[in-house]
């Protein structure tokens, strides 16, 4: 036997929240948890390994463990030490075997005296506190805890009253418990009810948010006599509250960067209820979330915004209004401000779909408003017509600018420097080209040159770049001005910002080219076509597979390419498309290049514009060929299956999946002489006997609901009125889903079968009985034949002992008497073991069966004998490591086989037997043990082989029932022995079973 390892106190003391360490039986610290670290003023790592008494010094004078534990206390007992910090503690000492071992001392801390019991609350309150979901505990007047509800305990696995610090505020978040503890001495001083959010540690050592409320109690003086404190689990609605907030944070920093002020309004009342820091600052803090427009702001109420807000709720959908003059009272000055602002008012929908607010913004353009106001002074002055042009085009968000006749800059708006950062007015050496992408900057000085040769209008398009050092592109337009003489003046030119158009024309660019490429490589035809129905696009797959080019198909040659069958249809459904403007569907066949016709699933949508207008139709074409012929392949199979049905001699039905029968087999018809009509749906019920009928009913809808294969035995009336047993069974038809579609079923006469049933069990009834008699045969055969033997064994041994032999052959001859004594004694006892055995194999059930371990069970039990002859055994079961056999049965095969090839070895050579599982041709599991022994002569003896009592060497003792047992034991499960054997090469026996009766290999 192996050594037994130390025992491990460490799984033990961790799960104790009391100081505990263990004393190894050479006075040493074996082990010790954390709480007697702290307990002791020092690390638990420094403990461990370490002598009693130097780390546990007894207060006792001249006390030494080694004296103390030569004989340790066989009850607890209470010893005095002195920690790392001089303070005295008291251990408590008890003697501990675990695994074996002896000597180990277990030392905890001594409880402390009981304190007082505290006032414990009326059972009333203990119900109350228990049924409410919050953790509660109780307090005296001066903050002393009195009582923990169960629900705290559970939560925070706090040791209650017990507890080194028992106040609540230690369960606490480590950052919540200064401000947790100050807040409730004051509420203790003052009388003032308690309330906070804080963090509550759990058993577990997670922290979630409470909400922590404390009410003083008064008695009849109006002093406090005690806190009632609660502890509600806010953790979930804090964490959204917190998600909810850090995202208005994130909103508001978006919407503070918007050069707009935005609020909400709700109701017909026009409450606000949201607004920007800047809308808020811009009203002096007038403005109050949660308040009528009109009450807070009232001036604005008479400028006709509360009419804005009411039209936008009325029309429902957006309004805008540029430079809306708004005036207001400031805050701090009470002087009317006034400034103009460009209006946006959108409507908001409801979750019905009702309108229920609406969003407000406003641009200032103040600034935009006045310059134009400024510029429309300006025009009593001489520059009147100029300046109203220039005025214009600088207010248009665009770059203006004029040129002398020769191309010489003479004016340039302020759009200019505010896009490039450079002045009106270059230094020399330095204009407009300096800012012209270079790739662009040829083609747009050749094309000016030529348009200032031709005085034609000049337009371009080319990048420039900005402040940023970024470029974006401009159309750049000019247009010459002439004089009365036609002499050229003047040229005026824009450049206007249209890097967004440029940008959405080239992603709608690159956009056509995704969608040409994913129509080329969908598994399908797709083509779009005009509003009037002409295809003006197919992809690569449909001219491919027709050999037809682009303009062939638009112009309807594609309509040629249907097969003549179809294309009338065709034509109507796609005409009737253009008339409704309804999706259009249609199937028709194809003819490809190779001259073969497919069958094609045509579908077509109209695209429209905002108005409703198509615009545009998109089609595909799906190859559905295989499709079809499968459905004519499905009808064909119907067809076949209704045939088969009418041809079986069963009784044939389909079921729906709401249980209602939808066909019948002509059989049916026959048998039943009921019509087909009349059998439908739940015509059948009646036909089935009466005492069978409520239970068919019940077992048939069970299984209709809960999708089970049915079986049912019960008797159907014939058309002579005669009733004969059925064996109904039905199987579910499923679709990839696993839904559902129908049920097939089958009704087979089994009457005969039923009477023969009835019969064989009468026979099975005989049969036990005749089994009975010969059990009672063979114990009396046994004890009978047992008595006479058991004297004559007797009367040989006083024989023996007593008696003189003259004759030299006497010895010899009681040896025989001896040994013929013994093999009657082997032959009665065996024939009772057989009989016994073949008994259990008829009253036991199969199971399933390890070989390994059933054969290393019976390799045990002769173990004797293969250590004695040296014998090698191998196993291999790894393509079939389980049969289901009888397990007893299963065992005496595998006993008896080995057993007789280790008995029966070869004395010249060491044995070797071999024990393996496979499987046959036809899938069947099959056990074969093989020995390299004597071996036995199958020509001589093949057909003896079996026999009862029959044995083919006599040099060992047997009794000739082994190799009967195994072959009778094999065929009552279904299978088949097997044996190759040949003299002095070996035997192999081979156990063939059912084959539903192995496993696979694992």
């Amino acid at each position: 036997m192996p050594s037994l390892s130390a025992p491990d106190f460490g799984l033990l003391f961790d799960a104790l929240s009391t100081p505990c360490l263990a004393l190894a039986p050479d006075q040493t610290v074996a082990a010790a948890n954390a709480a007697v670290g702290a307990w002791l003023g020092c690390a638990p790592a420094e403990l461990l390994g370490r002598p009693a008494d130097a780390v546990l010094p007894l207060l006792e004078d001249g006390a030494s463990w080694a004296t103390l534990l030569l004989a340790p206390p066989a009850a607890p007992a209470t010893i005095g030490v002195r920690a790392a910090d001089g303070a005295a503690r008291a251990l408590t000492l008890q003697a501990v075997r675990t695994n074996g071992h002896g000597g180990y001392v277990l030392a905890q801390a001594a409880p402390a005296p009981p304190a007082p019991e505290p006032p414990r609350p009326p059972e009333s309150f203990r119900f109350l506190s228990e049924f409410i979901p919050q953790l509660v505990w109780t307090t005296d007047a001066q903050g002393r805890h009195d009582y923990f509800s169960p629900r705290w305990l559970d939560y925070t696995g706090h040791a209650g009253l017990a507890a080194p610090d028992p106040s609540w505020t230690a369960q606490l978040y480590p950052a919540d418990q200064p401000a947790a503890r100050h807040r409730w001495q004051q509420a203790l001083s003052s009388g003032e009810p308690y309330r906070a959010e804080l963090r509550l540690r759990s058993h577990d050592g997670r922290f979630r948010w409470f909400l922590v409320q404390a009410l003083p109690l008064h008695d009849a003086h109006g002093r406090i006599s005690q806190w009632l404190g609660t502890c509600t689990d806010v953790d979930d609605a804090k964490r959204v509250q917190q998600r909810l907030l850090a995202k208005d944070q994130q909103l508001q920093q978006i919407l503070g960067q918007v050069p707009a002020y935005v609020a909400t309004v709700f109701g017909t009342d026009h409450i606000v209820s949201f607004a920007t820091p800047n809308f808020l600052e811009l009203l002096g803090g007038r403005l109050r979330v949660g308040w009528p427009l009109a009450q807070s702001v009232p001036e604005l109420a008479g400028q006709g915004l509360l009419a804005l807000f009411d039209e936008a709720y009325r029309q429902g959908r957006p309004l805008q209004e540029q430079a809306r003059p708004i005036s207001w009272v400031n805050a701090q000055t009470q002087q009317r401000v006034q400034r103009y602002y460009d209006l946006t008012l959108q409507p908001l929908p409801g979750g019905q779909g009702q309108i229920q607010g609406v969003l407000f913004f406003a641009v200032d353009v103040t600034a935009q408003v006045q310059a134009r106001q400024r510029h429309e002074r300006l025009t009593a002055t001489v520059r009147r017509r100029d300046e109203q042009v220039r005025a214009m085009t600088e207010a248009l968000p665009l770059i203006s600018f004029s040129q002398a006749p020769n191309g010489r800059l003479v004016y340039v708006s302020p759009q200019w420097s505010a896009f490039t950062g450079a002045p009106a007015k270059p230094p020399r050496g330095q204009d407009w080209r300096t800012f012209v992408h270079p790739d662009d900057y040829p083609t747009v000085a050749g094309s000016f040159v030529r348009a200032r040769r031709d005085r034609q209008p000049w337009t371009s398009q080319l990048r420039l770049r900005a402040a940023d050092g970024q470029y974006r592109w401009h159309l750049a337009r000019s247009l010459p001005v002439f004089d009365e003489q036609q002499r050229l003046s003047r040229w005026y030119g824009t450049l206007t910002d249209v890097h967004e158009q440029q940008e959405l024309a080239e992603r709608l660019r690159h956009s056509e080219q995704q969608f040409r490429f994913l129509a080329d490589t969908v598994p399908l035809f797709t083509w779009t076509a005009t509003p009037a129905g002409q295809i003006d696009y197919a992809n690569q797959r449909f001219l491919d597979y027709t050999g037809q080019t682009p303009g062939e198909v638009a112009r309807g040659g594609w309509l040629a390419l249907v097969h003549p069958d179809e294309q009338d249809l065709t034509r109507q459904r796609w005409a009737e498309s253009m008339r409704t403007g309804q999706d259009c569907e249609v199937e028709h066949r194809v003819r490809g290049t190779d001259g073969l016709y497919r069958w094609f699933l045509v579908r077509a949508t109209a695209m429209r514009d905002a108005e409703g207008r198509i615009v545009k139709w998109y089609g595909s074409s799906t190859d559905i060929h295989e499709q079809r012929a499968l459905q004519d392949e499905l009808r064909r199979s119907e067809e076949q299956f209704r045939f088969l049905a009418d041809s079986l001699t069963n009784l044939i039905w389909i079921v729906e999946p709401d249980g209602t029968i939808s066909h019948f087999n002509q059989r049916w018809v026959e048998y039943t002489g009921r019509s087909l009509e009349a059998s439908l749906h739940w015509g059948w019920q009646d036909l089935v006997d009466p005492e069978d009928q409520e239970r068919t009913l019940a077992r048939f809808r069970q299984h209709m609901a809960s999708g089970e294969p049915y079986e049912n035995e019960d008797r159907v009336r014939r058309h002579d009125g005669q009733y004969r047993w059925h064996l109904h069974r039905a199987l579910p038809l499923r679709d990839a889903d696993g839904r559902i579609l129908r049920w097939f079923g089958s009704s087979t006469d089994i009457d005969d079968y039923k009477r023969f049933q009835h019969e064989l069990e009468a026979r099975n009834a005989e049969l036990l009985r005749i089994n009975q008699d010969l059990d009672n045969f063979v114990y009396t055969a046994s004890h009978d034949l047992r008595q006479p033997i058991d004297n004559m064994a007797g009367i040989f041994q006083e024989l023996t002992r007593s008696a003189r032999y003259d004759d030299p052959d006497a010895p010899a001859l009681l040896t025989m008497f001896e040994h013929s004594l013994e093999q009657i004694y082997t032959t009665i006892k065996e024939l009772a073991a057989l009989v016994q055995t073949q008994k259990q194999s008829m009253l036991a059930a199969p199971e399933q069966v390890r070989l390994e371990r059933l054969t290393q069970e019976v390799l045990h039990s002769i173990g004797e004998q293969v250590r004695t002859v040296g014998a090698v055994v191998e196993t291999d079961f790894s393509q079939v490591p389980a049969v289901e056999f009888v397990r007893p049965n299963l065992q005496s095969v595998l006993y008896n086989l080995l057993s007789n090839a280790v008995k029966y070895h070869d004395p010249s050579r060491p044995p070797r037997i071999r024990v393996w599982t496979e499987r046959d041709a036809a899938g069947r599991p099959v056990l074969t043990v093989q020995d390299n022994g004597l071996g036995i002569d199958l020509s001589r003896h093949g057909t003896e082989l079996f026999q009862l009592f029959r044995r083919f060497h006599d040099h060992v003792p047997g009794s000739g029932t082994g190799l009967y047992l195994v072959q009778r034991l094999v065929q009552a499960h279904g299978g088949e022995l097997l044996v190759e054997s040949t003299p002095g090469v070996g035997t192999t026996f081979r156990v063939r079973l059912p084959k539903d009766s192995g496993t696979l290999a694992e």
